[in-house]
């Protein structure tokens, strides 16, 4: 048994290649290829400075994400995260998620994944129905995916689906046609998220002409709705052999993810980036918000780290 101290690591790459019109989380436009670029380079700083504070951990675990991480600077992601073993001490069988676009998956990002080891993407597909994708204002439609697949071609990688649940025009026919084109497509993991309309959005700007509109292609579930396609969806998942993991979450058996289920066990957790947050000896720390302070002062916790406050026992 190891003696070193269970860890799993959070990288933030809160970028997304338009604002989004249903998410109110730290997001960046990725309309700057050089920012990006700082950034990643900024991650590497914070994550060098912070390697001799954690030389008795052992990382299980990493999740790349809060956004869009795939494609967003896939050199300089998987220099990074080559650079990262050097410093931190990685579980042979260490699980490595990176978080991607339906359609933004180049060449670039597997060899990215190569050398960084990542053993699994995360697809932020939401919908198959065109109808559904463009009503919650996705920017790609979701035919883009028949792309990612062939630049996947035979790549080892397992895949993760994210889907939304109860979307305008949504029915369970066209539900079930979502889930079997993930399975279609491999998925080895189900996340299923319930519609959330979050205020001052401009997708909650739409939902009042949902709500009042007839045609079915538009038509926004009632609470009664929304529930009978959240069951619908657990029953395909029972039924097709994806079990669960945890609230939402629907594996085949052997493919859980293990950086959520540590989490939800309340391991330490370690988190660079923008707003990333640390769990560690009972306290959490948020790093701050502010893309071009982060950017700045990277390698310094006592100018990023905006709040430090005890874990709720």
């Amino acid at each position: 048994m190891s003696s070193l101290t269970p860890m799993v690591l959070d990288l933030r790459m809160p970028f997304y290649p338009i604002k989004s019109t249903y998410d109110k989380r730290t997001l960046v436009e990725m309309q700057d290829p050089a920012m990006v670029q700082a950034y990643v380079q900024a991650l590497r700083r914070e994550a060098e400075a912070a390697a001799a504070d954690y030389a008795d951990c052992e990382i299980l675990a990493v999740h790349i994400g809060g956004g869009i991480a795939g494609h967003a600077d896939d050199e300089g992601l998987g220099q990074l995260l080559r650079d990262m073993r050097r410093g931190f001490h990685f579980a042979d069988d260490a699980q490595v998620s990176l978080k991607l676009h339906p359609g933004m998956v180049s060449v670039e990002t597997l060899n990215a994944c190569q050398r960084g080891r990542v053993n699994r993407l995360s697809v932020d597909y939401v919908t198959s129905d065109p109808f559904e994708s463009e009503a919650i204002g996705r920017f790609l439609p979701p035919n883009v995916m028949e792309t990612t697949m062939m630049v996947l071609g035979n790549s080892p990688l397992a895949l993760s689906f994210d889907l939304i649940t109860g979307l305008p025009g949504q029915s369970e026919a066209s539900l079930m046609r979502t889930l079997d084109q993930v399975k279609a497509y491999g998925a080895k993991e189900i996340v299923l998220h319930p519609l959330q309309i979050i205020p001052e959005t401009a997708f909650a700007d739409r939902c009042r002409e949902y709500a009042s509109s007839t045609s079915p292609r538009r038509h926004l579930p009632n609470e009664k709705e929304s529930d009978a396609l959240w069951h619908a969806a657990q029953a395909w998942c029972a039924q097709e052999g994806y079990l669960p993991d945890s609230p939402g979450r629907f594996a085949l058996p052997g493919w859980e993810s293990n950086y959520h289920r540590l989490m939800a066990e309340g391991i330490a957790s370690l988190g660079f980036g923008l707003g990333a947050v640390t769990r560690t000896d009972g306290a959490e720390a948020v790093n701050i918000s502010d893309l071009s302070s982060y950017i700045r002062y990277a390698p310094d916790p006592t100018k990023i780290i905006a709040t430090v406050r005890p874990l709720a026992m």
